[in-house]
């Protein structure tokens, strides 16, 4: 059975279906370039050929079908829920008008095409089917898997006094960066906050002695950056999965943030890390006191979460729950 999936870079979803791709030869990953993501359907012209000679097709449901081959088989997996009403009243005027209309009309055929439906988290299965027309099209959930073996917990080389924070995404409202602002005159002296642009290429700036930017990194020289560091600040608004978290997860760092959407599933409040409200400065400020003063709540609770991970989100689960998906259609 040949399988071919086409999704953008730059994104979480692109890292799931490379791991699929590099699994198994009969899967095949097209990247295309995230801003032909942004319009109602895929650019079929470019990969025509690709598309009609497979067996099955497997896709997110922002792209639509328009331009798909007829009757294929396809699986459409929801990395996150972008017509979430509560999301589109927090986004911007022009972007909220965008979700409402070209993606909605997007999702829905994508739903009325489908032949199954997967999710990466309970939080998405819960959206899914309160605001879609499922009919009797199967929905699975399947987390995203961690390779174990690659993110894993390495001691500090350089570990001094300093406590490092590491915010890993896209510098933008969804992800909470306004958050890191917010905090920054107020962080413990010792503290520094050390943050990514995500996986598309453009370079940070900095703009505060403790806000520091951390030069592009491959996806494959992740795990470093972690260990570099002593607990992931993830104040997020809204997140599907929360791969950032899981990775950090596996490499043994307690997390800090919001209690919203998918973050729960991850994230065992005062087990794993500290769970605050998306809008709550001064709780994500008590937080990070009190891990910079304890480097022992933060060795408990990493460990805690590399062993989360190992039971609830490992790699090779993903792997056999996608097999399963697959054989189905």
């Amino acid at each position: 059975m040949k399988i071919v999936s086409v999704v953008a870079r730059g994104n979480g979803a692109n890292v799931l279906h490379s791991q699929l791709a590099c699994s198994s030869p009969l899967y095949t990953l097209r990247s295309i370039n995230p801003w032909l993501a942004m319009t109602p359907g895929l650019p079929y012209w470019k990969i025509k050929n690709l598309l009609t000679e497979s067996d099955l097709l497997h896709l997110i449901p922002e792209y639509g079908v328009l331009g798909l081959p007829a009757r294929k088989p396809t699986v459409f997996t929801f990395h996150n829920f972008y017509i979430d009403p509560e999301y589109v009243r927090q986004a911007g005027h022009l972007r909220a008008i965008y979700y409402k209309s070209l993606m909605r009309a997007s999702v829905q055929s994508s739903v009325k095409r489908a032949s199954r439906i997967t999710v990466v988290s309970r939080y998405l299965y819960n959206q899914v089917r309160e605001h879609l027309p499922l009919g009797n099209t199967a929905i699975d959930l399947v987390y995203n898997g961690i390779d174990s073996e690659h993110f894993f917990p390495k001691p500090r080389s350089d570990a001094n006094e300093e406590f490092r924070l590491l915010f890993v995404g896209n510098p933008s409202k969804r992800k909470g960066f306004a958050m890191l602002l917010a905090l920054l005159d107020q962080l413990p002296a010792q503290a520094k906050i050390y943050y990514t642009t995500g996986l598309r290429k453009s370079e940070p700036t900095s703009m505060h002695p403790q806000l520091v930017p951390v030069p592009q990194t491959d996806y494959a020289h992740m795990p470093k950056l972690y260990q570099n560091c002593d607990a992931l600040l993830f104040p997020t608004l809204r997140e599907g999965f929360g791969l950032a978290v899981a990775e950090a997860m596996a490499c043994g760092l307690p997390v800090i943030s919001t209690n919203t959407s998918a973050i729960p599933e991850l994230i065992d409040h005062n087990k794993g890390g500290i769970l605050v409200q998306p809008d709550d400065t001064a709780g994500f400020l008590k937080a990070i006191q009190r891990l910079s003063r304890n480097h022992s709540l933060r060795a408990e609770m990493g460990a805690w979460n590399r062993e989360r991970v190992i039971r609830d989100f490992q790699l090779s689960r993903m792997l056999n729950d996608y097999a399963d998906v697959f054989s189905k259609c």
